[in-house]
């Protein structure tokens, strides 16, 4: 933004200080002096396309120079002051489009930004904050008759942090007499004073959104966790605090907004309200009592309700009568209402979209072939309560690294597994033998590594890498998961035994084992945990609820696209789910040209960017499960896509096209399991380089012991 419209803009927000909670301001800015309510009228019918950027004081100003100026204002090209300084549009156009804007306000948008440049404008402007400082204080002195009277000038000298004589706060604030510091003094009380108010009413209105959060906060708790480096009477003189009310408001505030700012007075900091992922800034919300209230036929037109009268209705009971939630997203000051019976099966769009040719604001899933194979899985895996299971498993690797010229070589890498399983607590513990890998390796490589592993000489590394152990355990009842790999302390001087750990966050608000639980009770759907999911999200993202209701219908259209209705079918007591390369090239596809291109250029080719993709599921009644998979890329299709561009001639697009070709890949898998042996085979082929193939096989049985919950005592614990 320009910085003489920033100025503009600074100053409407002081002239608007009163109305930073806008549900609960009495009043609206004065007018500027010399302005009658009739001309402000007729200046806004005229130019009110231009408030959103300028003052009315700027705006009038910019009026009375137009006519005390005629020759200058017919001389003037709008065209010329917008080609000069705003030079970065694309086009006049766009500058049109971008502010909603005719010819003929653009004509008078570009004279009143360029009249803001002028001497006159300067020596205007600050005449004129100085009658609002003024009026301000008189306004202040007429409200609380007394009050400024009484202060003690001394007092206001030293909560500004200054002693007597008033030399130096004279000195500081470039004053020339003792008259205009103690103006001054008065000036900064009633600036402090007029902000604890505003304060008070945001306060209001963070308490009638999450009532709770006011009657379990404690300030003096609060204060010593974030401001210990403070004594309590700085911080309180620091910040204009007369009264432990004003300093519990202030850290209430503080620890709401998530900052250590003020919060008073700018856009981002009033209360909004989102419905179904759309924020709707002009809701004209109230708050009494720690009660947040809407009009009666706002609250009909969202809820579907029938509330009569001219009354404010209460939002959250409303809305939860009505089958609805309510949030508060506390970094955004949002109110968020959701819509649960319509979004635990669907998504509400906050704009109605085009789908199969009917305009349309709600788009329902069928999320159920893909739940009764979830349980399905399930069922084949139950334990019993308390009873330990114990799957070891082997995995043989073998890479074969082609080389046309010396012939090619090959190198098993073998893996074991032992798996420990109670309560849903897994203990893992997994030893890998890659010994042969070093004889693959080149001579640099190899003296590399021996440079990276100072511990051990280069003769230890073959009985080093032939028993590679790394360990897992995964408590979810506990919320956290440990990892142990011994190889990465030789990398650093000293290590001992290090274990590395992380909270366990399922993004829903439930616990990973609980969430566990509710999968494993059959008494679930994916619509209720997505829900559950946005239902979290909408109070806690930063981005506010809107962001992270656009996130989670990204989240929840790709689950459909991928275990949706078609995708699954039953035959002969068989569930199957498929997927096939028609399906994932629609979806990825749309994604990539939606990214790279935007969603709006039909002209581009549709891309398709797999040339094989195949996987497929099936659970028979007996339990029994077959997989199989075949992935493969279309490097030709992504090249052309890479290539589409008029600047890329003939020698970039087979430079392109032969570098993507040397990434060309294959994968395929297939494998068959039952409740206690499984065994499956893979394959990586990648075009003229390696060859990786995979056979694996596992078995599971009853057992006595029980899987560790957390690291051995006296193990090193790193949180992450």
């Amino acid at each position: 933004m320009k910085a003489k419209r920033f100025l503009s803009l600074l100053l409407s927000l002081s002239l608007a200080v009163s109305l930073a909670a806008p549900a609960l301001a009495a009043e609206s800015a004065p007018l500027p002096p010399g302005v009658t309510a009739a001309e402000a009228v007729e200046l806004m019918a005229e130019l009110g396309g231009l408030s959103a950027y300028y003052d009315l004081f700027t705006l009038d100003f910019a009026r009375r120079y137009k006519e005390a100026h005629p020759e200058e204002y017919q001389a003037f090209d709008p065209d010329a002051w917008f080609a000069q300084e705003w030079d970065f549009y694309g086009s006049k156009e766009e500058y049109l489009a971008d502010r909603d804007l005719t010819e003929e306000l653009f004509r008078e948008d570009m004279w009143v930004e360029y009249v803001t440049y002028t001497e006159e404008y300067a020596v205007a402007f600050e005449e004129y904050m100085a009658q609002e400082q003024t009026r301000k204080v008189e306004g202040y002195r007429a409200a609380h008759p007394g009050e400024l009277e009484g202060l003690d000038i001394q007092t206001l000298l030293t909560w500004q942090g200054y002693e007597e004589p008033m030399g130096a706060f004279m000195e500081d604030w470039d004053l020339d007499s003792e008259e205009e510091a103690r103006q001054t003094l008065l000036e900064l009380y009633v600036d402090n004073r007029l902000e604890v108010e505003e304060r008070r009413k945001l306060v209001e209105f963070y308490r009638a959104a999450d009532p709770e959060s006011w009657e379990s906060f404690d300030a003096e708790a609060y204060f010593e966790e974030h401001w210990s480096w403070y004594d309590k009477e700085s911080y309180m003189r620091s910040r204009g605090l007369f009264s432990e009310e004003e300093f519990a408001e202030q850290l209430y505030m503080d620890h709401m907004t998530g900052s250590m700012f003020p919060v008073w007075g700018g856009r981002d900091r009033e209360v909004s309200l989102v419905v179904n992922g759309w924020e709707r800034y002009d809701a004209p919300i109230t708050a009494q009592d720690g009660v947040s209230y809407l009009p009666a036929q706002e609250l009909n037109a969202i809820l579907g309700t029938s509330f009569a009268g001219e009354e404010p209705v209460a939002i959250r009971t409303a809305a939860q009568d009505a089958g609805w939630d309510v949030v508060w997203n506390k970094s955004n000051n949002q109110v968020v209402l959701l819509d649960r019976e319509r979004l635990t099966r669907g998504i509400v769009l906050p704009e109605k979209m085009d789908v199969d040719g009917e305009q349309t604001d709600y788009i329902e899933y069928d999320l159920s072939g893909f739940e009764g194979l979830i349980r399905r899985l399930f069922s084949l895996a139950e334990v019993k309560e308390g009873q330990s299971y114990r799957t070891t498993g082997t995995c043989e690797l073998t890479l074969t690294s082609f080389n046309t010229l010396d012939g090619d070589e090959s190198g098993k890498v073998e893996l074991t597994a032992d798996v420990l399983v109670r309560d849903n607590v897994v203990d893992m513990t997994l030893t890998l033998n890659a010994a042969q890998v070093l004889e693959l390796l080149s001579q640099p490589t190899l003296d590399a590594l021996a440079r990276e592993l100072p511990k051990f000489a280069f003769q230890d590394l073959k009985t080093l890498l032939a028993g590679c152990k790394a360990e897992l355990i995964w408590d979810p009842e506990a919320g956290r998961a440990y990892w142990n790999i011994p190889l990465l302390s030789l990398l650093e001087d000293g290590a001992g035994e290090v274990w590395y750990s992380v909270e366990l966050d399922t993004g829903t608000g439930l616990t990973a084992g609980e969430l566990l639980e509710v999968i494993r009770s059959q008494d679930w759907s994916v619509g209720e945990l997505a829900y559950q999911y946005l239902l979290n999200q909408s109070g806690e993202s930063y981005g506010g609820a809107d962001e992270a209701y656009s996130g989670w219908m990204q989240l929840y259209g790709t689950l459909n696209g991928l275990f949706g209705a078609d995708t699954v079918t039953e035959k002969n007591g068989a569930i199957a789910w498929s997927l096939t390369g028609e399906r994932m090239n629609q979806m990825v596809g749309s994604v990539i040209e939606g990214y790279l291109w935007g969603y709006y250029e039909e002209d581009r080719p549709e891309l398709r960017p797999f040339k094989e993709y195949d996987l497929s599921l099936t659970i028979d009644r007996a339990g029994k499960v077959e997989t199989s998979a075949a992935i493969r890329l279309d490097m030709d299709a992504l090249a052309g896509m890479a290539t589409d561009s008029e600047w890329m001639g003939a020698g970039g697009t087979a430079l392109v096209t032969w570098l993507l070709n040397l990434l060309d890949f294959r994968y395929t898998s297939a494998a068959t399991a039952t409740a206690g042996h499984s065994q499956g085979t893979a394959q990586f082929h990648w075009k003229n380089q390696f060859k990786l193939e995979v056979e694996t096989a596992s078995d599971r049985r009853e057992v006595k012991d029980a899987p560790r919950t957390a690291p051995p005592e006296g193990a090193e614990i790193v949180e992450l």
